[in-house]
């Protein structure tokens, strides 16, 4: 736990540096600034990526450390932050929607992964109870998507529940009428007055 405060103690600090850095006045001073954090970024993503590379040579040894690290949230973040999470993304995610699916059977809830392209993720969610666009139930599938895959660009959830169906209520089901036949109706109205 110690740890943990004092990572998230660091990441305030490279925060609060970065912010200071961007209102510096001199733009030679804050391009070199980025310039610095990118070539680091290089070179630590690099060695991370070596030592990925080093344990899978180990065979099941290997496999079972990283899945160590995938384990903790510090060192899978920070796999996430230098694009080098082994497990591919649209994996990740069907298995966070297998792992929904399981625990809201009950529920009645299904959900479908439709596509990862491009870093966007759909999903088509259907329910007997209720819709799955808005409220409760979307922000829990969202959740569960983005908690396998921070490194999503965006969530989209496609609601094909019934009740989702039954929202929209056609104008002339209201009695209004719209269009040239109520052009002629409000005319005929005003004649009779």
């Amino acid at each position: 736990m110690r740890e943990d405060n004092a990572f998230q103690g660091s990441m305030q600090k490279i925060e609060e540096l970065i912010l200071t850095l961007e209102r510096a006045a001199d733009p030679a001073l804050r391009r070199a600034a980025k310039d610095l954090v990118s070539a680091l970024m290089e070179v630590h993503g690099g060695c991370l990526s070596r030592m990925l590379d080093v344990l899978m040579r180990t065979g099941e040894p290997g496999r079972q450390a990283i899945n160590s690290f995938l384990n903790d949230p510090l060192i899978r973040n920070l796999l996430f932050l230098y694009e080098l999470h082994p497990v591919a993304l649209h994996v990740r995610v069907a298995q966070a929607i297998d792992k929904f699916q399981v625990s809201h059977a009950a529920a009645g809830v299904d959900v479908q992964l439709l596509t990862t392209d491009g870093g966007n993720i759909r999903v088509r969610c259907a329910s007997q109870s209720k819709g799955c666009g808005t409220g409760a139930l979307k922000a829990t599938i969202e959740a569960a998507i983005l908690e396998a895959a921070p490194d999503a660009n965006g969530i989209f959830v496609e609601d094909t529940s019934p009740a989702s169906r039954q929202s929209f209520v056609p104008l002339s089901a209201l009695g209004a009428t719209t269009g040239p036949q109520a052009q002629t109706e409000r005319e005929q109205g005003s004649n009779r007055a």
